[in-house]
This record gives C-alpha cells, sequence and structure tokens, in this order.
C-alpha cells in the first residue's frame, strides 16, 4: 500500500507472521509483539420487520498482545453484522437491501506503560473485508482525553486503486498526522512511528491485529 508520508521515516515497519494470502491463525507475530490465541464466539441471529428481514451474526473475540520487554495489553470486542432482504414474488425470492456491520470494544493497556487512563475505546464501522470491497471503513480510538481516527489508505505504492473501494489498509491518524498504519492484504504488515509513547505504540499494535483479524479474506462472511 502507499505509506502516510509521515510515517515514510522514523518508523517501524514490520512483516507479520501466522498469516498466509489473508488468512490469520489463532495467533500473530510481528517484530517484539506476539499475541495469544484469538477467542472467538459467534451467534446467528433473524428478525422480521413488517415485510423486511433481518438477518445477522454476532461475534465476540479477545486476545492478549505482548512484546520482549515484558508491556501486555487486553482485548475484547463484540462485532455486530446485519443483513436486510426484502422479498420478492411472494416469499419466494429475497434480494439484498443493506448491510451494516460494526466492531466494537476495549483495550485494557499495562498500567507499567501508562500515566494516564490505561482502558481504551475503540469503534470500526465496516470492519470486514467484504465489506471493504464496497464501502469506506474508518473508525476511531479513544480514551476520552485524546482520539485517534483511523483512515482508509486505497491506494498502492504507485499510487493507483485497485477498483470497487477495496482497501489496502488503513492508518491511525492523532493531531492530523499519522503515527501508524496496518496493511490487511497479502500477509500484512504493521507500521508504528518510533518517537511516540509506549502506550500509543501498543494501542497501533492491538488494534492493528484485532483489524487483521477481522479482515479474514479467507472467508469474507463473518
Amino acid at each position: 500500500m502507499m505509506i502516510p508520508e509521515n510515517l515514510k521515516s522514523d518508523t517501524s515497519i514490520m512483516e507479520v507472521k501466522g498469516r498466509s494470502g489473508g488468512i490469520a491463525s489463532n495467533r500473530l507475530s510481528f517484530g517484539d509483539f506476539k499475541s495469544t490465541k484469538v477467542n472467538r464466539g459467534v451467534k446467528a441471529t433473524s428478525d422480521k420487520k413488517f415485510a423486511m428481514t433481518f438477518r445477522g451474526t454476532t461475534e465476540q473475540m479477545h486476545f492478549d498482545l505482548f512484546d520482549d520487554a515484558g508491556h501486555s495489553s487486553k482485548v475484547f470486542c463484540v462485532t455486530q453484522n446485519t443483513k436486510a432482504e426484502l422479498p420478492v414474488m411472494g416469499e419466494h425470492f429475497r434480494i439484498a437491501v443493506g448491510e451494516d456491520d460494526t466492531c466494537a470494544g476495549t483495550i485494557s493497556l499495562d498500567s507499567t506503560m501508562v500515566n494516564g487512563e490505561p482502558v481504551w475505546n475503540f469503534k470500526l464501522f465496516n470492519s470486514s473485508m467484504e465489506l471493504a470491497f464496497k464501502k469506506e471503513t474508518k473508525g476511531t480510538i479513544t480514551n476520552g482525553e485524546k482520539t485517534i481516527y483511523i483512515r482508509v489508505v486505497d491506494h498502492n505504492s504507485k499510487g493507483k486503486t485497485m477498483g470497487d473501494g477495496m482497501a489496502f489498509g488503513f492508518e491511525f491518524v492523532l493531531d492530523e498526522k499519522a503515527i501508524g498504519a496496518v496493511e490487511v492484504i497479502g500477509g500484512g504488515r504493521i507500521m508504528i512511528k518510533n518517537s511516540i509513547p509506549d502506550d500509543l505504540k501498543f494501542l497501533i499494535a492491538t488494534t492493528s491485529v484485532t483489524m487483521l483479524m477481522r479482515y479474514d479474506m479467507g472467508s469474507l462472511n463473518i
């Protein structure tokens, strides 16, 4: 993907291990970071209102992330995916008329590397790879005092897009400057600005793993 201008220097660019062809295993590692096994749980839902049928899934996911210095973080998130269907020709044929996908959760940082609030909340809109082909994906990470914005990177290193609104990756922006990025295609790469504090490095690393686990090109449907 095209690397954001602010990450072209003083940045650690780390190849992700544990991901092959866009399919993530239950554990990922990159640089000095390693995740524990990712635990998942999925529940299917169905609801009918007027003529519309709403089908969806609710997925829970949690894991820990460690580095070689002994720092750690904990993640818990819930994804809700809902597809709306409208009947055509009675109940014999249905067409999809809309879809919504949101992932929200918390990141709890090791208190040894923070002076303030160790718990951050994050939200990813349209966060499955299936929707990344169709819509802009974005999100936020906040502790109430600071907010990091997640913005789409839809151009490759030559400045070209792949079409269909596909996301190559995402950048993490604080005070209008990129402090990190994650590439979600292929094996994946994670980029973190060297000059930012350890707690922000862990936030970028932890959210990046969450997104790589969500952007599983091997199973487009959640």
